[in-house]
């Protein structure tokens, strides 16, 4: 007997997220392109999220998962998904209906295109707010210790770093190159992951033809000291990974300067 594999898996990480559960879900069933299965990976959350999802959309597979940070949740929804394609997403975001066509379409012709395409994010903007006045990229830049840092120009340039949300791949290329590095347990994962596509030689892009909203900090809340400390922990954790034991001979005291700097100045 057939059976039918989905184009796309949709996998939602989710953490305490049922004030923008239901906003993100309507926007999934509205896409244009119907291609797709979800996938939610939920945190240990204390809310009705899991009882919400399991009541009213039977056909999302809910995993329950222990709190291991947002890559380590991700790469436990890659294994239950069958798509050609991941998409993650976090749960504070939504998605206009020709969201998934134009990323699939565009990730098509950059490899009919004869480009070693890796990932592709897209333009950021904020909820209630209109994406024409929108000028965040999507992508990211970095610097010599690892910290990224927006880019706010539109570009058909391939970036360095995307955003570990909205991240579109193929399933295959994701599983090749390991996945996320579950040792980072939130911020930063996307730049290492980004990295190690950049020496394995793929590229990566922005689709500026499409944009996501994006509440920002819905349940990670505003920064505080544990926020500082998981940014330096990660940061560190993706030059040991990246860089060759030379380089770090050169850079560790130079990075310890850095940080030590930061926070007394």
């Amino acid at each position: 007997m057939e059976i039918n594999v989905p184009l796309v898996s949709i996998i939602i990480v989710n953490f305490n997220g049922l004030k923008f559960l239901p906003r993100l879900l309507r926007s999934i069933y509205s896409q244009t392109l119907q291609d797709f299965e979800i996938i939610m990976v939920d945190n240990g959350s204390s809310d009705e999220s899991i009882n919400y999802v399991s009541s009213n959309h039977k056909d999302v597979k809910v995993i329950q998962y222990e709190n291991r940070g947002y890559g380590s949740a991700c790469n436990r929804g890659a294994k239950e998904a069958v798509g050609k394609y991941l998409f993650f997403l976090n749960e504070d975001m939504y998605l206009p209906e020709d969201f998934t066509e134009k990323m699939v379409n565009c990730f098509k012709q950059k490899v009919s295109d004869s480009i070693k395409i890796g990932g592709l994010s897209c333009r950021m903007v904020g909820f209630e707010i209109d994406p024409s006045n929108s000028h965040i990229a999507g992508g990211n830049k970095v610097d010599l210790f690892g910290f990224a840092y927006p880019e706010y120009v539109w570009s058909d340039k391939n970036f360095f770093i995307l955003s570990g949300s909205p991240f579109f791949t193929q399933r295959k290329t994701f599983l090749d190159v390991g996945g996320f590095d579950e040792y980072i347990f939130l911020y930063g994962e996307d730049a290492e992951i980004s990295w190690r596509y950049n020496i394995l030689g793929y590229k990566l892009y922005v689709n500026n033809d499409t944009y996501i909203h994006h509440y920002g900090g819905g349940v990670t809340g505003f920064p505080g000291s544990k926020w500082i400390a998981r940014i330096f922990s990660s940061e560190l954790l993706l030059i040991l990974n990246c860089y060759s034991c030379t380089l770090l001979l050169l850079i560790i005291p130079l990075y310890l300067l850095y940080v030590i700097s930061i926070l007394f100045f």
